[in-house]
């Protein structure tokens, strides 16, 4: 079933609707959110906070929009009123995009069984610099760069969530990835 579809009967009255709204979009959210907040907890808590905004507000949505852009945009500035509020800033690490199958939150560290330890420490090594990189990117330039990355999100949708111009995403995910690769570019 299509999402206008479910979001028309949840607005008609059929509350075990959401269930199903859940059931496809909790795990992706999550898994956005954790990419973003570097905490599960904060993850869940997050998308939990996000559904219910959803629930309530339900009645509010024109269901020719783009849900999913929808979710992930109130889940995209709790998250940012969080992390002002915290006043802490996350890590995020590029390199387990390498081991992360698309929403599997199980997966998304690499499996160190088998590898020798010094390869071991090299990774850990670059996984450092990468978080100390990406701690230093500002929260627009991180955001637009993980929806587009991790969540394969187009630049429409980054554009909706964002709350930018298709151009402003353009641009910062190409800072994102400038100011990366300058930050990286000696080791």
């Amino acid at each position: 079933m299509e999402d206008k579809d479910i979001l028309s009967n949840i607005k008609s009255g059929d509350k075990s609707a959401f269930n199903e709204i859940l059931s496809k979009y909790e795990k992706p959210l999550i898994n956005y959110l954790y990419r973003f907040l570097v905490s599960q907890q904060d993850a869940e808590d997050i998308a939990q906070l996000t559904f219910i905004k959803v629930y309530q507000r339900i009645n509010k949505f024109n269901p020719t929009d783009n849900f999913s852009a929808y979710l992930y945009k109130i889940a995209t500035n709790l998250a940012l009123n969080l992390q002002r509020r915290k006043k802490i800033v996350r890590f995020i690490s590029l390199d387990w995009i390498q081991h992360t199958e698309k929403n599997d939150f199980s997966n998304q560290y690499p499996d160190t069984k088998q590898k020798e330890s010094q390869q071991i420490l090299e990774e850990e090594e670059t996984e450092k610099k990468v978080r100390e990189a990406i701690t230093e990117l500002p929260s627009l330039q991180r955001s637009a760069l993980i929806l587009s990355f991790y969540e394969n999100k187009s630049y429409q949708e980054i554009s909706k969530i964002l709350k930018r111009s298709i151009p402003s995403v353009e641009s910062l995910i190409f800072r994102a990835k400038t100011n990366l690769s300058k930050k990286l570019k000696n080791y």
